[in-house]
């Protein structure tokens, strides 16, 4: 059975919230089927790891 989610997943936000419009950089990559690690970049920078697991 073959997974067909992308190993690496990129993707750029523009923020309006606030007064000041925000980019944000956000980069994801599997690792394994299970393990992801998520990065964002812009007005607050971040390093996540996610395991992933269903129930039957």
């Amino acid at each position: 059975m073959h997974d067909r989610t992308p190993r690496f997943l990129a993707a750029c936000c523009l923020a309006l919230l606030s007064a000041a419009a925000a980019v944000l950089v956000k980069l994801t990559h599997a690792l394994t089927p299970r393990i992801s690690v998520v990065t964002r970049s812009g007005e607050d920078n971040a390093i996540d790891v996610f395991y992933h697991f269903t129930f039957d």
